[in-house]
């Protein structure tokens, strides 16, 4: 199955696309950076606005995994910082 990760390049992502992959998915990685996929996956970067690199990983996929977002793991829950954590997903 085609399966797409958006955030596929972080510290959850990276271990999920390892495992997709080794099960025999095509997995296709999207992140706004280049060069942190795993073994085996297609990377497709996008900036976070424009449609098409997102559009096209999307084609013909089985399933979407969104993982991307600001780091849950950098710094306290506070108010403001649990907003910034709602927004950025």
């Amino acid at each position: 199955m085609k399966i797409v990760v958006a955030g596929g390049t972080g510290f959850i992502g990276q271990p999920l696309t390892r495992d997709l992959v080794q099960r025999g998915h095509e997995v296709v990685v999207l992140s706004r950076h280049s060069g942190g996929a795993a073994a085996g996956a297609r990377e497709a970067t996008w900036d976070g606005h424009t449609q098409g690199a997102w559009a096209e990983a999307l084609r013909g996929a089985g399933a979407v995994v969104n993982l991307a977002g600001a780091s849950i793991g950098a710094g306290r829950w506070t108010e403001s910082r649990k907003r910034v954590l709602r927004d950025s997903r």
